[in-house]
């Protein structure tokens, strides 16, 4: 009986319990009130019966009534214990019968990814896909280095590397793609990367296409998601020494902290100024190419900065990858109102011609190389 007051037993059956053992103490104390009424209307029965009858039949008369009072309540104690005892113990659970199958989860589909993968589709292609719509520049480039430009039936009108790029049907933007032309192009695999709206991830999913989605801020991310497009696409070797070959490059062209530190700041644009923080590739390029990122203390990954502030830190270096419009003022013209920056002041402001260089994908190397010549020139690498 104790076994209902154990934690572990469901509070139904806790509640049934006691409510039963209530029933039962009641059912006791009437049991045993009837026996006593019963008993005493019983005696003075007795003696008005006495009083009428022979003798000789007394004692026979008196057994009976003694014996009917005794009868009905043991009945009524038999059926109250019964009824608390039957609660104590559950049923057992019926057995499967033998027709029944039980069934395990299906496993799931497709190749194990990393951790670098932010969503993805409840299924995923069996296979390698054929189709392949790619969501992003950087993954367009990763499809293309590993071969798999033949597979390409979408890209953003962002994808422009290499060139040839181009000239695959456009599906929109990564942030406002098509979701029609990404139907019209029976894709089999939508790829790209994190993107700020669930709102992209549901209208796939109700239109019923697989798809993954990477989250790639440094180059440790970008080395995982390159071997995920690999497995995904049924490439894991390639993808495997495409990384290997990137790591080799970058481990070339890393320097040394630089003495003094050669404090540097890496802008990525100018309306509103925006800079490389801490958690980023950027970060780890300055690292890399042997400088002290100025922003790296700062909360976050990509801060907003005003002039004033940039004044204040008076970087060293300035690394400037802004996408400037055509017609609009370059960055040598943006930078030349703040002489009494030490970077302007000595000319050591740097831009990429090419910002695409700029991707969490196979050019990183290259980018590195912008980073390692402007933080430590070659004429300083070779002293």
């Amino acid at each position: 009986m104790f076994e209902f007051l154990k934690p572990s037993i469901d509070f139904s059956r806790r509640q049934a319990f006691f409510t039963r053992a209530h029933i039962f103490t009641a059912c006791l104390k009437s049991v045993s009130q009837t026996y006593k009424t019963t008993l005493s209307a019983g005696r003075q029965k007795k003696n008005e019966i006495q009083r009428s009858i022979p003798m000789k039949t007394r004692p026979t008369i008196i057994s009976i009534s003694a014996k009917s009072c005794l009868s009905n309540s043991a009945f009524l104690l038999l059926f109250c214990t019964l009824s608390v005892a039957c609660e104590q113990q559950p049923a057992a659970p019926k057995a499967p019968a033998v027709s029944e199958k039980i069934h395990a989860p299906p496993a799931p589909k497709g190749p194990t990814l990393s951790e670098v993968v932010i969503a993805q589709s409840a299924t995923l292609p069996a296979s390698a896909p054929k189709k392949v719509v790619s969501m992003a520049p950087n993954i367009t480039e990763i499809l293309y280095v590993l071969g798999h430009e033949d597979r390409l039936v979408g890209v953003t009108r962002f994808c422009d590397y290499p060139p040839k790029a181009k000239n695959h049907p456009k599906i929109g933007g990564f942030i406002d793609p098509d979701i029609e032309a990404i139907l019209a192009a029976q894709s089999e695999l939508v790829i790209g990367m994190k993107a700020g709206d669930d709102k992209i991830t549901q209208s796939l999913d109700r239109a019923k296409l697989s798809y993954v989605f990477f989250q790639l801020d440094t180059i440790e991310q970008t080395y995982k998601g390159i071997q995920d497009v690999g497995a995904l696409l049924g490439t894991p070797e390639k993808a495997k020494k495409l990384v290997d070959d990137m790591k080799e490059r970058i481990a070339a062209r890393t320097n040394k902290p630089t003495e003094p530190a050669t404090k540097t700041l890496f802008v990525l644009g100018h309306d509103p100024l925006i800079v490389a923080g801490t958690g980023t590739f950027g970060d780890e390029l300055i690292t890399l190419a042997g400088g002290t990122n100025l922003a790296a203390s700062l909360s976050q990954p990509y801060p907003q900065l005003d002039i004033e502030k940039v004044i204040e830190l008076d970087p060293d270096v300035i690394i400037d990858s802004t996408m400037i419009p055509e017609g609009q003022p370059n960055a040598e013209a943006f930078w030349a109102n703040y002489t009494s920056v030490s970077a302007i002041k000595n000319a050591r402001v740097h831009t990429f011609t090419d910002p695409s260089l700029l991707r969490p994908g196979p050019r990183l190397p290259d980018a590195l190389e912008v980073f390692s010549d402007a933080i430590v020139p070659p004429r300083d690498a070779k002293q």
